[in-house]
């Protein structure tokens, strides 16, 4: 029971294990989730909204990146939490909402777009990261990803809107 909780959660709810890019996928979701925030909340509730599902993707990825990379293997694709983690980074660019409303659906395809760039290609030191031992080579490379989406969707933000 508890390794079938453990592959469902740290999977992104099933996400990770979509066959075809399965990163990407458990990073829709956590776009999908975190959207649902922007759209409907006022803007200190997106605040609080996102700092608890950031708080809860690094709750859940401690919990269950050590039993899950042992069934699956280090960093296995099927492990999506740390996308979850680094893909709500940039969404705090998002701020001050009553400037940015009507962009959100770019700035969303960009936060998604950016962290997801630097989460594959991995520049900047983002790959040595990767080394570190446990669950905090898994996730630190994505916390990185997502704060160099994060600076690069505030500087998008700053210059173009």
């Amino acid at each position: 029971m508890k390794e079938r909780l453990v592959d469902f959660l740290g999977s992104g709810f099933g996400s990770g294990f979509i066959p075809l890019m399965p990163g990407t996928m458990g990073s829709l979701l956590a776009v999908g989730i975190l959207s649902i925030g922007v759209f409907s909340l006022p803007e200190v509730e997106f605040i609080l909204f996102t700092t608890i599902f950031l708080l809860i993707s690094l709750l859940l990825h401690a919990f269950t990146v050590s039993v899950f990379c042992d069934k699956h293997g280090k960093d296995a694709g099927s492990f999506v939490l740390d996308e979850w983690v680094g893909q709500t980074i940039p969404f705090f660019a998002l701020l001050p909402f009553s400037e940015l409303h009507a962009h959100f659906p770019l700035l969303i395809l960009l936060a998604f777009g950016l962290f997801r760039l630097f989460d594959i290609l991995k520049p900047l030191g983002i790959n040595k990261l990767q080394d570190l031992p446990g669950g905090w080579g898994v996730l630190t490379d994505d916390v990185l990803a997502g704060l160099y989406a994060l600076f690069c969707l505030k500087m998008i933000i700053f210059y173009v809107f």
